[in-house]
């Protein structure tokens, strides 16, 4: 458009577009769109928005509200004029109107893409998040919540599409802002009804690889997760947040250092999970008389005997980060624990009630399956805590593979997993079932009694084990045929299927539609979550049976779900580890063929400076062959010109050919220049070429030879400053006697002229006496003595003038004398000679000798009366 769009046109379009909606937009609607935000996005008017809101409720409301299939391009309008409708309370009020859509993602192609995007959008905004964002998020992981449960209770795809829709967009917005997911995780976690959901949702989240995860510790989430580690009892709450808190670690080993006592601590804890578990409800544990006075209140998730097992799964993998990162301090910690929290000023470390010899005995199974490690060798326990070195190039996934690389045993504590409680549990289950079916409540009063004896025996194996058996056996039969294959993918499957077996018994026999279903595939696994909320069930048997059933399989189901995240973390990692290990392979690879090839590369030019050596010595040889031939033009020149200033002594000629002469000489001194200036470039051109081969050796002769050379310059300029200096002073005196010849030539000049006159007026007056006399006379005769007198006169006057001849024919001599001297000492200094113009003076000079050369003519032709 040729001008920016009205609110009118911009209505016109959508209100012409919404009707008949689809995807892609058009593009005249989104040129549209985009030229009005930008026209209102420098500056922001309420009014503006507000319009636009209202516009979009009225399509809404009008055209999309009861059309799921313009649901779609409705969002990817909302999401271009988010500027607009940017505000908490439209944002909100946006937020609830569009809630239905989620039900339909299953109906309409591309709406979970469209619906991801612009919800990330508004998530993710970059002005002022902390106003929308977080309270839109907070709801977004409440509705997540409460979805995961209605989600399990039968096979409707549309839950699950939807439980699914709300957890990835939780998942994306954690990796594009990590600091607010745990800060909103962290109001979660504190409340026990969502903590086991809440720890499931994070441990898939680290799961994700998000970026940042290290930022945990500027929250209180990481605090939050060590006080659930530390005061609650359900097994399935601290399996889970061990899992959670295995998985973080390897995130940020060097920020652990003052972490590592209360760490320890929750080793020590959950190592002796069935003293804490025997322990009475009414007895104070040393961490509550600890933590009492100054902790925060925390609502703890107390220990279900019905639902929760006695074993904690991980604590082989929890054992084996912390001795991979900081293996002196934990064995120290192991060894005597009191004297460990002593040294780190640890409050109430008096307070633990676990003897070293305890702690030592319970953890020698954990030890004899690890590896000694390096750190024993090289550092202290105060170094190892401050020697952060060896993880500045490391990344999380080589954190880990080094911390597992210690391991040498698959798992001891095999027998005592959850998944030996699954694997012999279940076909219990599905034996009781097939042989039920002529009543429910048999089926459920057997179940569950078959349930809380497989929970009490396993716990009571446990303690059995730990005590008396070797690590490596099992309690039952069942037990020890399937420890061997655990954690592969058919056993996993076997596991699901007699899950789904039970689901099916269950869904036939239960009339209640209040019991959730345990549906679960395997592609859904790593979608679904548990539900640890139970409704207080009946006063029947029946259902107490059926809602105890359930919560212990939705508790394998959970710890089977977490357990799986926590392998495929696992393997992730390693298969991170293994990548970056290849790549060092092929760069390592690559640098030793690059080694090779410059190698060869080195012997090539080797071989090329072979040869340029040889032609830098043949070039040499033609450069001495060239200043031997030089030196003797030079030789040659010197002599030309010594005999030519010979020649110059003896110019008696005229101003003009001894001008001629001058110019023929320096046509032939610019020639043999010239030629001297040609050599000089012919032989910088072959120092050139040889410097173009020569390494630094050679690069340092040349400097030499450049020094000599210059040094010689230097000589025969100063040789030559010092010969123009002398030429200067004798012309500077030629000059002084020029002018002093040419002054006493003017002085006799007008000497001369002087006496010219005197003669000329005697000589005027003796003819003015001659001719009174004649006058008086009368023509007849002269007297004697008059014309002797007379003949006196002119004869005295002829000969001061033949005297006056004799005097300007010296000074005549002496003047072409000095003006060949000056001539001489000019073609010594042909630049001075060429910059000065010719003297006023000489000029002066050959004027007054022409003007005297004529007054003598004059003279001497003059008629002598």
């Amino acid at each position: 458009m040729s001008s920016a769009p009205t609110f009118k046109d911009l209505a016109k379009a959508l209100q012409g577009f919404v009707p008949n909606a689809r995807l892609p937009l058009p593009e005249d609607l989104v040129e549209i769109i985009d030229a009005y935000i930008q026209k209102h996005h420098s500056k922001f008017d309420g009014n503006t928005a507000d319009k636009a809101h209202e516009e979009l409720l009225s399509l809404f409301r009008k055209d999309v509200v009861h059309t799921p299939a313009r649901y779609t391009p409705f969002i990817a309008i909302v999401r271009r004029l988010r500027p607009l409708v940017a505000q908490p309370d439209k944002i909100s009020q946006w937020f609830e109107l569009l809630l239905p859509v989620l039900d339909h993602l299953n109906d309409e192609k591309g709406l979970v893409s469209v619906s991801q995007d612009a919800l990330l959008d508004v998530l993710t905004a970059d002005g002022r998040p902390g106003e929308a964002a977080i309270p839109l998020a907070e709801r977004h992981m409440t509705i997540w919540l409460d979805d995961c449960d209605t989600a399990r209770q039968g096979g409707d795809a549309a839950r699950t599409t939807k439980e699914k829709f709300l957890r990835e967009t939780l998942v994306l917005y954690g990796k594009k802002r990590p600091k607010e997911l745990m800060e909103m995780i962290n109001k979660f976690l504190v409340r026990k009804e969502y903590r086991a959901r809440i720890l499931t949702f994070l441990a898939e989240f680290v799961q994700s690889q998000p970026p940042h995860l290290h930022l945990i510790l500027q929250t209180p989430l990481f605090g939050n997760i060590i006080n659930c580690l530390q005061h609650d009892t359900s097994t399935t709450v601290i399996s889970l947040a061990l899992t959670v808190l295995t998985m973080v670690l390897p995130h940020m080993p060097s920020s652990l250092v003052p972490h590592l006592p209360t760490l320890f601590n929750i080793y020590a804890r959950l190592l002796f999970w069935e003293r804490e578990l025997s322990t009475p409800s009414g007895v104070k544990r040393p961490e509550e008389r600890r933590l009492s006075s100054h902790a925060p209140a925390w609502e703890n998730c107390t220990y279900s005997p019905g639902f929760d097992d006695s074993s904690i799964p991980h604590l082989l993998s929890y054992f084996t980060i912390l001795y991979g990162l900081y293996p002196i301090n934990f064995m120290d910690y192991i060894r005597k624990p009191q004297r460990y929290l002593r040294h780190a000023e640890v409050p109430g470390s008096d307070d633990i009630e676990v003897q070293p010899t305890e702690m030592r005995h319970a953890s020698e199974r954990f030890r004899q399956c690890h590896l000694l490690h390096e750190n024993f060798y090289t550092l202290t326990i105060e170094s190892e805590k401050t020697d952060f070195g060896r993880w500045i190039k490391s990344e999380p996934s080589g954190v880990v593979a080094d911390c597992m690389a210690l391991r040498t045993d698959q798992d001891p504590t095999a027998s005592h997993s959850i998944h030996g409680d699954v694997v012999s549990g279940a076909p219990e289950f599905i034996a009781d079932e097939t042989d039920a079916e002529g009543g429910a409540s048999a089926l459920l009063s057997r179940s569950a009694t078959t349930m809380r004896h497989s929970s009490q025996s396993s716990r009571q194996s446990f303690r059995d084990t730990s005590s008396a058996k070797p690590p490596g056996e099992s309690d039952s039969p069942v037990l020890s045929r399937q420890t061997g294959s655990l954690g592969s993918q058919t056993q996993l499957q076997d596991m699901l299927n007699s899950n789904k077996v039970i689901k099916s018994g269950l869904n036939q026999s239960l009339a209640n539609d209040s019991v959730p279903s345990l549906a679960l595939s395997h592609q859904e696994t790593a979608s679904e979550q548990p539900n640890l909320q139970f409704a207080n069930g009946p006063v029947s048997g029946v259902e107490n049976a059926s809602n105890d059933q359930y919560a212990y399989l939705y508790r394998q189901i959970l710890l089977l779900q977490v357990d799986l995240t926590f392998e495929r973390f696992m393997k992730q990692q390693h298969l991170m580890h293994m990548g970056e290990l290849r790549r060092r392979q092929v760069r390592e690879a690559a640098s030793e063929a690059e080694t090779q090839n410059l190698i060869i590369q080195n012997r090539h030019l080797r071989q090329r400076f072979d040869e340029a050596k040889k032609s830098e010595l043949q070039v040499k040889k033609e450069s001495e062959r060239s200043r031997t031939l030089a030196k003797r033009w030079e030789a040659d020149i010197t002599a030309k010109l010594r005999t030519l200033r010979e020649e110059q002594k003896k110019w008696t000629v005229e101003e003009k050919a001894l001008r001629t002469e001058l110019e023929s000489a320096r046509s032939e001194t610019d020639k043999l220049v010239q030629l001297v200036c040609d050599a000089e470039v012919r032989e910088l051109g072959l120092k050139q070429n040889m410097q173009s081969v020569e390494i630094s050796v050679s690069e340092l002769e040349r400097l030499r030879e450049e020094v000599e050379r210059l040094t010689e310059s230097e000589r025969n300029l100063q040789a030559k400053e010092t010969e123009r200096q002398a030429a200067m002073t004798q012309s500077a005196l030629a000059e002084t006697r020029a002018e002093t010849l040419s002054l006493q030539l003017k002085a006799c000049q007008t000497e001369l002229q002087q006496v010219h006159h005197s003669y000329q007026s005697q000589i005027n007056d003796l003819n003015a006496k001659l001719r009174d006399a004649l006058k008086n006379s009368s023509g007849r005769h002269v007297k004697e003595d008059t014309v002797s007198k007379l003949e006196m006169c002119l004869a005295l006057a002829r000969a001061q003038q033949e005297e006056l001849k004799k005097r300007i024919a010296d000074m005549a001599r002496e003047r072409t004398a000095s003006q060949a001297t000056i001539m001489e000492l000019q073609s010594k200094i042909p630049s001075r000679r060429s910059s000065k113009r010719p003297r006023p003076g000489v000029e002066a000079d050959d004027s007054t000798d022409s003007d005297s050369q004529g007054n003598y003519r004059e003279y001497s032709n003059s008629p002598a009366r």
